[in-house]
């Protein structure tokens, strides 16, 4: 999963993510640990929300493609940069830290300690989430 840290306040994640590169489930845990450095800790966290993001001038930006794509359906031209499609199809993961991860031991309650934005994310199996819920 290619999943990028956009905020962290409190026990609330916010992660971007491309479907195309597998997107995470509401529901579905997530394992973050820091990237490049120490990972064998790091935060189970739970997705519980999606939303589309957004970008200033989207508003001028939707007005503008739903001109284009007018004039380019009474003219039959092909229309729009793909890159601007594809950034288009970024989504938000809204998540929650719920759990304190280290490698090799049970889960633990979260202590509050966040990390820093620079994470890798990794989705956790089902049967592991219920072996360390189920303790």
């Amino acid at each position: 999963m290619n999943a990028q840290v956009t905020s962290i306040k409190g026990a609330d994640v916010i992660l971007a993510d491309h479907p195309s590169a597998g997107e995470p489930r509401r529901g579905e845990a997530l394992l973050l640990t820091e990237r490049g450095g120490d990972e064998s800790s790091g935060v189970v966290a739970q997705v519980i929300d999606h939303q589309t993001a957004s970008y200033p001038g989207d508003t001028e930006s939707s007005i503008h493609e739903l001109l284009e794509q007018s004039i380019a359906d009474r003219l039959d031209i092909v229309t729009g940069e793909p890159a601007l499609n594809d950034l288009k199809e970024i989504k938000l993961a809204l998540c929650k830290i719920r759990q304190t991860w280290n490698r090799g031991e049970p889960w633990r309650p979260w202590n509050g300690q966040i990390p820093t934005r620079n994470v890798t994310v990794t989705p956790i199996s089902s049967s592991e989430v219920l072996l360390n819920v189920t303790r």
